[in-house]
């Protein structure tokens, strides 16, 4: 439909549509754009294009600072994947359920392990049936730490209960990595939501051309000269009507209308300021309920390889803000010599104060100290882009909270445009945060 009130409307004219960001959900808006023959320009904050989608050249493939995985196969990011050869199926299959725990006095495995395991595989299920019964407002610390005192009660596992308390934090902690959210702020309405399409919802692994390879296939139909690099947009001017001005970093632009992909921690911090005529309370409401967490990955080189099991799982002191309610890392399936670090929650900010030295000096003495190792070898280098950090950014990705969820959709609250006089779709919004089945991904951006 906007398509067709853009054909309506901008064919004859100069003014250009202008999108906002050069992510995957600007990319596919410019392809569009092209294929309708309609003018367009894509104006990006950064250097680069890609967003969240940022492949480091590494050896003879790319590093993904950002999305890794593919969430299931039936979407169009998967298609694409899988057309160009780019899935991985050994590494996708070869994940554990049951991975022990290291901790500094010994390593939970064995039956506690897979009585947890067990208890808390069920859980994503149980939630989403806890959701839609009512409870989507709950949060998961809440619904989980009733599930858990339950669990003990059972079978005399009071007595394991400092075991159990220790695959507990590493649950949450999982989950955390895993959903880039606060578990205290993470609503059940998450797990009954969304829904990534597919019957096995398995999260593929992608070869070492990984998503450089797709995010070039999404970018070959949008010619270079149409995106404008370096060029952060602070202010989104629609108060005529019937067209938008921009104020860029390199000056002002005229637009018939405006594609706003930013990310949804970007629009938390500036969008009270950055539109004019300010945006609807509704809008502001949906913004600020949503939820935009942290999650942080990180790469250590090695000279060697030093990893065998294809995952692994460490838990430092209680007192500690970066290890102390668990850690996961694994090899880089293609580069066996680069160990991947997975943090979330607090740790991501108590790490992004860190200077490279020091948090590698870190990370060596609780492996050593939790893994009883003391030949894991010191690092050569250590690679990471600190999405918090990042402005045009300012974290991971979106998801419901209590507040959201009250709300109603606050996906598409966030994806409605704004009208113009005419009649005509005036100011867009689009990127993960608008999808309102499989937000989060690549996916959601895409679509």
């Amino acid at each position: 439909v906007a398509l067709m009130c853009f054909m309506n409307v901008v064919s004859g004219q100069e003014l250009p549509v202008c999108i906002i960001g050069a992510g995957f959900a600007g990319l596919k808006a410019g392809s569009d754009l092209e294929k309708a023959q309609i003018p367009y320009i894509i104006v990006e904050g950064s250097s680069r294009i890609g967003g969240r989608v940022y492949p480091l050249k590494y050896e003879d493939g790319y590093l993904q600072y950002g999305a890794t995985y593919i969430n299931g196969n039936a979407n169009p990011i998967y298609t694409i994947a899988e057309s160009n050869g780019l899935v991985d199926n050994n590494a996708t299959n070869e994940g554990d359920d049951y991975v022990p725990i290291y901790i500094q006095n010994e390593v939970i495995e064995g039956s506690d392990l897979r009585d947890f395991t067990d208890f808390s595989d069920a859980l994503a299920e149980k939630f989403g049936e806890f959701s839609a019964k009512g409870r989507a407002t709950e949060t998961t610390i809440e619904a989980f730490n009733k599930e858990y005192q339950a669990f003990l009660k059972k079978n005399n596992r009071v007595s394991r209960k400092s075991r159990f308390d220790q695959l507990a934090r590493m649950y949450i902690t999982e989950q955390e990595d895993e959903w880039a959210a606060i578990m205290s702020n993470f609503a059940l309405e998450n797990y009954e939501k969304f829904d990534d399409g597919s019957e096995d919802h398995i999260e593929y692994s992608l070869n070492k051309q990984g998503f450089k390879k797709i995010l070039d296939v999404i970018s070959a139909n949008v010619p270079q000269n149409k995106i404008k690099l370096n060029s952060v947009v602070s202010k989104v001017d629609y108060s005529s009507g019937n067209s938008v001005e921009l104020t860029t970093a390199t000056g002002p632009m005229d637009c018939s209308s405006v594609i706003v992909t930013c990310s949804l921690g970007y629009l938390k911090r500036h969008a009270r300021s950055m539109f004019t005529p300010s945006l609807s309370l509704k809008k502001i409401s949906a913004i600020q309920s949503l939820g935009f967490g942290n999650m942080q990955k990180l790469f250590l080189v090695y000279d060697r390889q030093w990893l065998h099991d294809p995952s692994y799982r460490t838990i430092g002191p209680s007192s500690s803000n970066i290890f102390g309610r668990g850690l996961s890392f694994d090899n880089v399936p293609w580069s066996k010599k680069t160990v991947q670090f997975w943090f979330s929650g607090p740790a991501v900010e108590a790490i992004g104060v860190m200077s490279d030295q020091t948090l590698m000096r870190e990370i060596t003495a609780h492996l050593k100290s939790t893994l009883k190792n003391v030949t894991v070898p010191n690092p050569k280098r250590l690679i990471r882009h600190m999405w918090y950090q990042d402005p045009l950014v300012l974290g991971s990705y979106s998801y419901h909270t209590p507040a959201s969820v009250t709300l109603g959709d606050a996906n598409a609250m966030l994806a409605d445009p704004i009208m113009g006089s005419n009649g005509r779709p005036l100011v867009m919004f689009a990127g993960e945060a608008t999808e309102s089945i499989v937000y989060q991904t690549t996916i959601g951006a895409f679509l």
